[in-house]
């Protein structure tokens, strides 16, 4: 049976559209809302995360960096930086002196989209001197873009699983209703 045949077989107002109708919205505005208030989270908690790691590399290598600026050793920045962006696949770290100078730079921002993270560079020791420098590093947005088009493919999957559950549950449910009434209104027939 098509699907037209069976719309077709369904008068609009009859007593088991309504009964369709009063059990599939409610369900499917829910559904809708939970895979939506659920796939939202999911990506938020993804971005959350680039953000997470963006700092903690920045704050890793502001750590790590005193001895090496003080000592303008910039064979061993250049192996502190080359480690953290093959650690934390970063899209961009830079090194920057007191005077907001680069030192040294690895990777590219070519978007300009990226997830930016500044930490300041102490003198060794901990005192709160003036900044030795700032490290700054980005990360990619589009490191999530394959984990986005997973959850968005299962959220999809997700609803229209659950709107066919629904839909033929709902089916049922209204063809039993309506003919339990249909037979309750055939016997008040008799009875008049």
């Amino acid at each position: 049976m098509s699907l037209a045949a069976l719309f077709r077989r369904l008068p609009l107002w009859s007593i088991r559209s309504r009964i369709l109708i009063i059990a599939l919205l409610p369900a499917l505005l829910t559904e809708f809302g939970l895979v939506a208030h659920f796939t939202s989270r999911a990506l938020t908690n993804a971005e959350a995360a680039l953000h997470t790691r963006a700092a903690g590399a920045a704050r890793a290598l502001a750590d790590a960096l005193p001895h090496a600026m003080a000592q303008n050793d910039h064979a061993r920045m250049q192996m502190l930086l080359d480690a953290k962006m093959a650690n934390q696949r970063l899209a961009l770290a830079v090194i920057r002196n007191a005077q907001g100078e680069a030192v040294m730079r690895r990777g590219s921002d070519r978007s300009g989209r990226a997830y930016r993270q500044y930490a300041a560079i102490r003198a060794p020791g901990g005192t709160p001197d003036a900044p030795l420098g700032q490290v700054e590093v980005a990360v990619a947005p589009d490191q999530v873009a394959p984990y986005k088009r997973e959850t968005l493919l299962d959220a999809a999957l997700l609803m229209l699983a659950a709107m066919t559950l629904t839909t033929g549950l709902a089916w049922r449910l209204s063809n039993r209703l309506a003919g339990q009434l249909r037979h309750v209104g055939q016997a008040v027939e008799r009875l008049a």
